[in-house]
């Protein structure tokens, strides 16, 4: 008998028990990792420009970044390095998964991933019928404070919660990339409060 005989026979055999099926075939699954994830939720790791995103990183300050204190020379090695070690993450590692969001993944503007993860922006033109969700989310807001105290930062002069200030923090919320500061935080207030769901990309 040869060698694939004895596995696919073993495997055939486990799977007459109860629960062997999903056994044999959980054997053969793609670990998933953090890079896995990111990919199914539309970011791109295949990066060819890490000097680009070596410089921002290294302006950025903690604890958004890598934090490396065995080295005096963080060049483009040692951030494909430490790319590498979070990319291969386990799929639940939400710390090595937020930095490699930020710094392990094509640069990219929140308003361009939302296309990649079923959403679109809201419309504050007055080109598509989005005003109820503009006013849903002021009457919302009013009565949230922690929130619109966050959303409230990207606001210019007043920050009074009026439909016309939270289109204007949304403006400047979707223009802002990956390698920008807080971009996590900004990514996940976004997909709250500036977009909805497009029909278009839903499965």
């Amino acid at each position: 008998m040869t060698t694939v005989t004895k596995i696919t026979t073993g495997v055939a055999g486990v799977s007459t028990l109860g629960g062997g099926v999903a056994l044999g075939v959980s054997l053969f699954k793609e670990k998933q990792t953090v890079s896995t994830r990111l990919v199914a939720e539309g970011f791109d790791v295949n990066v060819t420009d890490f000097g680009n995103l070596l410089t921002k990183h290294n302006l950025a300050k903690e604890p958004n970044i890598f934090v490396d204190t065995s080295v005096t020379t963080k060049d483009t090695a040692w951030l494909q390095t430490q790319c590498k070690r979070a990319l291969e993450g386990g799929i639940k590692d939400e710390k090595n998964y937020k930095l490699a969001r930020q710094w392990c993944v094509k640069e990219r503007a929140i308003s361009d991933i939302f296309g990649s993860i079923g959403l679109k922006a809201l419309d504050n033109t007055g080109n598509r019928d989005d005003n109820g969700t503009w006013k849903t989310h002021e009457v919302v807001l009013k009565k949230d404070v922690t929130t619109a105290g966050k959303l409230s930062e990207t606001m210019k002069g007043d920050t009074t919660i009026t439909v016309a200030n939270i289109k204007s923090a949304c403006t400047a919320l979707i223009a802002i990339n990956t390698t920008d500061k807080d971009f996590n935080d900004k990514f996940e207030l976004s997909k709250t409060w500036c977009a909805v769901k497009d029909p278009k990309k839903q499965k």
